[in-house]
C-alpha cells in the first residue's frame, strides 16, 4: 500500500490500479492511470459534497456538475472507463415539504450532531414517496449521461443511498434513529399485505 491508494505488483513489476474513487473534482487520480475511475453523482444533494447539487429547486435538474468531473478526467486519462456512483438523496426542498418522511431521531427529525454528511435532515428509506422522487431523478440523470460526449466512457451506475451510502437507514452507523416510526409501521404493514393478501395466509407462513 502507498499511502490509501493500493498498489498492485506482480514480481518486480508495479501495475497501474483497476479502479480508482474520486471524491471531487480533482483528477488527480487520473495520474495513476487506472481502467475504471469511479465518479460521483447525485440526482439530489450530495451528502458530502463531493459533486455538486443536482436539484436546487423542485422541478431543477442540473448535471454539469458531474459533466464537469467526467470532462476533468478523462482529459487526463481519455481511455478510462467510468463507473457513475448515484447517490440519491433527498434535496433540502423535499426535506421541508415531507417532514413525515424523514428519518427519526428520539421523535426527531433533526440528527443530533456527529451524524454524517452536511446536512441534519434525511430521508427514510421507508418512504414510497421518497422512493418515487428518486426513481424520477435518476431516470433524467440516465438519459441525460447516455446522451453526453462521454457516454461511450460509462460502463455502469453503483446507486447509493442512506447512511454512507450503504442502503441502512441514516445514523445506523452509529447506532442512531428511531427503528420504530409510523411511517415505517405503515411501510410494514403494506408490505405484508402485499405477500400474504389475508389473515389466514399470514398466520399459515
Amino acid at each position: 500500500f502507498d499511502h490509501e491508494q493500493a498498489t498492485l505488483r506482480w514480481a518486480e513489476a508495479k501495475l497501474p490500479p483497476v479502479i480508482a474513487q474520486v471524491h471531487g473534482a480533482d483528477a488527480s487520480v487520473a495520474e495513476a492511470a487506472p481502467r475504471i475511475i469511479a465518479i460521483p453523482a447525485t440526482t439530489d444533494s450530495h451528502p458530502f459534497g463531493w459533486v455538486q447539487d443536482a436539484s436546487p429547486a423542485e422541478g431543477v435538474l442540473d448535471f454539469t456538475g458531474l459533466d464537469r468531473i467526467a470532462a476533468g478526467l478523462l482529459n487526463h486519462a481519455p481511455e478510462a472507463l467510468l463507473l457513475v456512483q448515484v447517490f440519491l438523496d433527498s434535496p433540502p426542498w423535499w426535506d421541508a415539504a415531507n417532514a413525515d418522511q424523514l428519518v427519526r431521531f428520539h421523535g426527531q427529525i433533526t440528527a443530533p450532531l456527529g451524524m454524517w454528511g452536511r446536512r441534519r435532515t434525511f430521508p427514510d428509506l421507508a418512504s414510497g414517496r421518497w422512493a418515487g422522487g428518486a426513481r424520477d431523478r435518476l431516470r433524467a440523470l440516465v438519459e441525460h449521461v447516455e446522451a453526453s460526449p462521454y457516454a461511450h466512457r460509462v460502463i455502469g451506475y453503483e446507486l447509493l443511498a442512506g447512511d454512507l451510502g450503504a442502503w441502512r437507514p441514516w445514523g445506523a452507523e452509529l447506532d442512531l434513529g428511531d427503528e420504530n416510526t409510523p411511517l415505517r409501521l405503515a411501510a410494514w404493514r403494506n408490505y405484508l399485505v402485499d405477500k400474504y393478501r389475508s389473515f389466514a395466509a399470514l398466520r399459515d407462513a
